[in-house]
């Protein structure tokens, strides 16, 4: 936030918009900042390059009309991109400051020339929301046994973590170390190695670390 009061009035404007934006299109999901998955990151970036015609109103208006609607249209790659870093800022904040534990925006980088995205995970065969019911609806069919709270487990950590399958099966309770962020004193994170033998720390959910 301190570099941020350094920029010039126009970017601090453009990033209160980023913000602003995803803060709309996340209470639309049902959702808040603390909520949002690496899945939720991934749409939304989507998003900001096609967003449903009920956000759109391409002609000037005031804030206070009725029919004014958060976006003038499809954001060019360059300005989604900005967003994306932008909110990205955000979330590492959060996460530094102790009020997140993780950051899934840190799994989204960029729009690409042709606008699209380039993610650290291949998302092309990620469940929808569609998907995401049929599983709840699975889950609450099953009796509560260990097999069940198994289960349960892993899908948390794939969810919250974004962890590639392999990272997800070579891991034990060894790998957890406290996490260093400042305020983040009692919180966990996983080291993870991952392609190229590259390490680094996925901080752990609360909620995943009890359901593990």
């Amino acid at each position: 936030l301190t570099t941020l009061e350094m920029k010039s009035t126009h970017t601090q404007r453009a990033y209160a918009r980023d913000v602003e934006r995803l803060l709309l299109w996340a209470s639309e999901q049902g959702k808040t900042l603390s909520t949002l998955t690496v899945a939720d990151a991934v749409a939304h970036a989507r998003f900001l390059t096609n967003p449903p015609p009920h956000w759109v109103n391409p002609l000037p208006t005031e804030r206070s009309r009725p029919d004014w609607r958060p976006m003038r249209g499809p954001l060019t790659r360059s300005s989604a991109n900005r967003a994306l870093a932008s909110i990205g800022h955000l979330y590492g904040f959060l996460v530094e400051s102790g009020y997140l534990v993780a950051n899934p925006f840190a799994h989204v980088r960029s729009l690409g020339r042709s606008s699209t995205l380039h993610e650290r995970m291949d998302t092309r065969r990620s469940f929808n929301a569609q998907h995401l019911r049929a599983i709840d609806e699975y889950l609450a069919s099953l009796p509560d046994d260990p097999a069940k709270r198994r289960l349960v487990a892993l899908l948390m950590l794939a969810e919250y973590t974004g962890m590639r399958r392999f990272e997800l099966a070579g891991h034990t309770w060894g790998d957890l170390r406290p996490a260093q962020a400042s305020g983040a004193e009692g919180l966990m994170s996983l080291s993870v190695t991952g392609k190229g033998g590259r390490e680094r720390l996925v901080p752990i959910q609360p909620s995943a670390l009890e359901a593990l």
